[in-house]
């Protein structure tokens, strides 16, 4: 009888000081694999999440959430949300596991070499004997994110931290990539803090030149003064009113606003002669002296066909019409029998003879 009562207590004992270690003893798992023995029932799998980040995204999103499996798992990105922490989630062939409670989260697209998405010296750790050591998600390092596409963008802001091209009043991360899919120019979007932005391709200053036909995306070499900013709401009809405007070539939409671009006057430049023998000979002649000669311009704008630019020389307006856009312009030009040349800027339209 005692000494099945001392067991009794030995076992009733040994019940609480486990459940009471195990709250003390669990650590948070961010970046490695898990370490539970018990098969769990996951929450939910969204499809489409190509990063850990935007993984901890949909979990952050989940109220029942408490941890998530990412990786790529035969050719296919894999997130699986819990309702445990990931130490009672077994682990799973190449998921590794985040609690909700991680930071600095990795925004990398597996790939076969690096299945968990990991930073690359998070993953350099991964591939030890002990899946568990690999670094946890505090561990700096530089991950290469890929290039969304309209038909597939990602989850992340696109390299350079370029500005938004809109930002839609959506609830969660789901409804920011059905905006981001319904956005013709969005190729990446975040949801973050409640808000929702999407992104277009990050624009150079050197490009191909547009035409009105087929206008480009970016500001024109050398920064020209835009020809017009409608009022629109987003880049489509920014790109509408472009086309729209016969002397449009280029667009932007940045911050809400639209700007339209013309084409960029170009001067034809003076051949200089070369600097010393070895260009033109050793005995070659120094160029004469004197005054350069005025640039000759590309265009002569006429009366009937007039041009979209200062002419040489920058002469004084002959008039300037109120007029309400660069189309109005135009037509006050060809209204005026000594017009051959025209510019609206900053909301003056000025003519030229």
């Amino acid at each position: 009888m005692h000494c099945s009562f001392s067991n009794t207590v030995l076992a009733a004992f040994s019940i609480i000081s486990i459940a009471s270690a195990g709250p003390i003893a669990a650590r948070d798992i961010c970046g490695a694999a898990p370490t539970g023995t018990v098969a769990q029932t996951p929450l939910s799998q969204p499809a489409g999440i190509t990063t850990a980040a935007a993984c901890a995204a949909q979990c952050k999103g989940n109220p029942a959430c408490l941890s998530f499996l990412f990786g790529l798992v035969d050719g296919v990105d894999k997130c699986i949300l819990y309702s445990v922490p990931s130490a009672s989630v077994p682990p799973q062939t190449n998921l590794v596991a985040y609690d909700i409670a991680c930071t600095s989260i990795p925004s990398v697209v597996p790939t076969a070499a690096n299945p968990g998405g990991l930073r690359t010296r998070q993953a350099t750790g991964a591939q030890g004997s002990n899946p568990a050591q690999g670094a946890s998600g505090t561990t700096t390092g530089s991950g290469t994110q890929t290039v969304g596409t309209h038909a597939n963008p990602v989850n992340a802001i696109p390299a350079g931290s370029p500005s938004p091209i809109a930002e839609p009043v959506v609830d969660n991360l789901s409804a920011c990539l059905a905006a981001c899919k319904g956005n013709p120019a969005c190729i990446a979007y975040t949801f973050e803090s409640g808000v929702c932005k999407l992104f277009g391709p990050a624009t150079t200053r050197r490009q191909a030149v547009g035409t009105h036909a087929n206008p480009t995306n970016a500001v024109p070499a050398g920064s020209p003064n835009p020809i017009a900013e409608p009022v629109v709401d987003n880049l489509s009809a920014c790109l509408a009113a472009c086309k729209g405007n016969p002397s449009c070539i280029a667009y932007t939409f940045e911050s809400g606003v639209c700007k339209l671009f013309g084409p960029t006057p170009v001067r034809r430049r003076q051949q200089q002669g070369a600097a010393g023998g070895s260009a033109r000979g050793q005995g070659a002649h120094s160029p004469p002296t004197g005054p350069s000669p005025t640039p000759t311009p590309t265009n002569q704008g006429t009366h009937a066909n007039p041009i979209n630019a200062v002419p040489a020389g920058s002469p004084t307006p002959i008039a300037t019409p109120a007029v309400d856009d660069l189309t109005a312009c135009l037509d006050a030009c060809k209204g005026n029998p000594a017009c051959i040349a025209y510019v609206f800027e900053s909301g003056v339209c000025k003519l030229y003879d």
